[in-house]
C-alpha cells in the first residue's frame, strides 16, 4: 500500500476524545489504514499529523483536534503484554476517573466492543505541557502495530448495550451520573449507524430526557437500526444496511 495522503487524511480525521461528539467508525477508518505497518512509519505519520494539526488554526483548542490522534495511537498500538496495558494518554484529567485496574479498561479512554471502540469519557480538562510526541513513542516502544484491521462483529446499538451492562461499567460510572453516561455511548452508537438515518438531535434528547423516556425512545432507535441488519463495509470503513428498513 502507498503510505501517502489518503491515508494521512483518514488519521487526521480521527475524532477528538469527546465522548458527546465521538464517531466510532471515524477513529475506525483511522485506526485499519494503519494496520500491517512498520512502527517507524505509523510513528512517523502520527508526528506528522500532529505538526499539521499545531501549524493550522482550529477553531478549537488544539489539545481537542489532537487528542484525535492518541486515541488513534491506543487503539493501534495494542500492548505487548496483555497483563501490563499500556498507560492513558496524558490528555488533562478526563472527566471519569482512570481505573485503578487498568486490565479491566486495557485501552482506556476507548473500550472496543466486539472491535467497535467506544469512547466511555465525556472530554478532558487540560492541564500543563502536552507531551503527545513522547507518548505516541512511548507506545511504539511498549506497544506493537495491530497487524489485521479491525472489524466489527455486531451491529453498534448491540456493542452499547453489551458495554453499559458489564460489571465494568457500573463500577467506573458513578451512579448519579450513569444516565447521561448511557445517553452518551448510546449516540456513539447511533452515530456509527449512520444507514438508520436517526438525527443527531437524537443524541441531545437522549441526554434530557428522564431516564424512563430516555429507555423507550432509545429502544426504538434501537429497532430501527436492527432491522437494517447493519454490517461492517471493509472497503468503505462504515455500516451499511443489509435488509430494507422495517415500516412501523
Amino acid at each position: 500500500m502507498t503510505k501517502g495522503g489518503h491515508e494521512r487524511e483518514l488519521v487526521q480525521q480521527a475524532p477528538p476524545a469527546d465522548g458527546w461528539r465521538f464517531d466510532p467508525s471515524a477513529l475506525l477508518r483511522a485506526v485499519n489504514v494503519l494496520a500491517g505497518w512498520d512502527a517507524a512509519v505509523v510513528l512517523a505519520l502520527l508526528e506528522e499529523c500532529l505538526s499539521n494539526l499545531e501549524r493550522t488554526p482550529r477553531t478549537t483548542s488544539k489539545v481537542t483536534d489532537a487528542s484525535g490522534l492518541a486515541l488513534v495511537a491506543r487503539l493501534v498500538f495494542p500492548s505487548r503484554d496483555a497483563s501490563h496495558p499500556l498507560p492513558a494518554p496524558a490528555l488533562g484529567q478526563s472527566d471519569l476517573a482512570t481505573p485503578a485496574d487498568q486490565t479491566t479498561w486495557p485501552f482506556f479512554p476507548l473500550s472496543p466492543v466486539d472491535d467497535l471502540p467506544f469512547l466511555v469519557v465525556g472530554g478532558y480538562r487540560a492541564g500543563g505541557a502536552l507531551d503527545l510526541r513522547g507518548w505516541f513513542a512511548r507506545c511504539a516502544e511498549l506497544g506493537e502495530v495491530r497487524r489485521q484491521p479491525l472489524i466489527p462483529r455486531s451491529s453498534p446499538v448491540d456493542g452499547a448495550d453489551a458495554l453499559i451492562a458489564t460489571p465494568q461499567w457500573q463500577i467506573l460510572v458513578p451512579q448519579a451520573r450513569r444516565h447521561r453516561y448511557v445517553a452518551m455511548i448510546r449516540s456513539q452508537a447511533l452515530r456509527a449507524s449512520a444507514p438508520a438515518g436517526i438525527p443527531e438531535e437524537a443524541t441531545v434528547t437522549l441526554a434530557n430526557r428522564d431516564p424512563t423516556e430516555a429507555e423507550r425512545l432509545w429502544h426504538g432507535y434501537a429497532k430501527a437500526v436492527r432491522s437494517l441488519a447493519l454490517r461492517w463495509d471493509a472497503p468503505t470503513g462504515r455500516f451499511i444496511a443489509t435488509a430494507e428498513p422495517q415500516i412501523s
